[in-house]
């Protein structure tokens, strides 16, 4: 029996009686814990071979950045109401949540910009999801950008995709805002019109916009398809985070995941049920990498699960495997 069919055989058996769990923007260091291993990491980081070339990418993504700039708004971000609810903003100080998303991020930034994944379409554009509501996906798609947002040379957008609940957007208070489904149903509009600069250093968000009952059916127009092809190209330092609704709520998000580069699909520790797991993964089986995310997971579970490499997953032979918690 393989580590990953342990776990969903353990995520499987009844949930012992303890205290309620933070809600799912909420953050225990004392008992969450997060990690995030590649599976199969194959040949050596590419080497630079043209400096003028890469130097005439940074000259077009600044001037696209500065054009973006110009026609996006402004919004603050409530920083301390993040930081309270364990959010990964600057000058927080939570070291062993910072250290678990670099361990998250990390196999994120070389599929997206390293030769091991240069085999990945659109490798740079991370869809995050789940089986079913409240395990977590929300609070870890953006600590994941704001991790990212982290690094030196890297930028973040932020969008929130969950077309139903518009979770993250809620939650920041940007209910209200325009956002990707109103870009997608407009005509002649650009893009940035609907992007948010935040008072957090390299990070751009996209709200949810306004639904409608043809929402769903916009994932798959060619306008959306054109849309990603244009995010992933545009800029060569930019990751872009998708936060999804869960895979059994809502079909919408299989079509996203197969337009994507790379899946985080998360699972709440303890709660989540053997046959959800199984039926959400066999559901976008297809796509080309996918990464688990163990969430809300106790010591002792991290102990047990929280490493593994080499797993062979059976319901995906594309699928590469990786492991983390929240």
């Amino acid at each position: 029996m393989s580590i990953i069919e342990k776990l969903l055989e353990k995520l499987d058996k009844d949930t012992p009686d303890k205290a309620a769990r933070p809600s799912e923007d909420k953050f225990d260091p004392e008992q969450d814990s997060v990690v995030y291993e590649p599976m199969h990491w194959e040949g050596k980081r590419s080497e630079i071979s043209s400096i003028q070339t890469e130097e005439q990418e940074h000259q077009k993504s600044a001037m696209l950045a500065n054009e973006e700039a110009k026609k996006s708004r402004e919004i603050a971000l409530d920083l301390e109401m993040l930081k309270k609810s364990g959010y990964l903003v600057p000058e927080a100080v939570n070291i062993t949540l910072a250290e678990q998303y670099r361990r998250i991020k990390r196999p994120i930034l070389i599929n997206a910009f390293e030769a091991e994944g240069a085999h990945l379409e659109n490798r740079n554009l991370v869809m995050v999801t789940s089986a079913v509501s409240k395990e977590g996906k929300s609070f870890s798609s953006l600590n994941i950008a704001l991790s990212i947002a982290r690094e030196f040379d890297r930028t973040a957008l932020f969008i929130d995709a969950d077309i139903v609940k518009h979770t993250t957007s809620n939650y920041l208070g940007l209910e209200e805002e325009p956002g990707l489904t109103d870009y997608l149903m407009a005509d002649n509009t650009d893009l940035s019109d609907y992007m948010l600069k935040t008072n957090v250093p390299n990070l751009t968000i996209l709200p949810a916009g306004t639904y409608s009952d043809a929402t769903h059916e916009l994932w798959a127009t060619e306008k959306m398809q054109r849309l990603l092809s244009e995010l992933s190209a545009r800029y060569h330092d930019r990751i872009v985070i998708f936060d999804a609704s869960p895979v059994l709520q809502d079909s919408s998000t299989q079509i996203l995941a197969r337009l994507v580069g790379q899946v985080v699909f998360v699972i709440e520790a303890e709660k989540t049920s053997q046959q959800l797991v199984t039926d959400a993964l066999q559901a976008i089986a297809d796509v080309q990498y996918i990464g688990i995310l163990l969430n809300k997971s106790n010591k002792r579970l991290v102990s047990e699960y929280g490493y593994y490499s080499h797993v062979n997953f059976p319901l995906a032979t594309k699928m590469k495997a990786m492991d983390g918690s929240v």
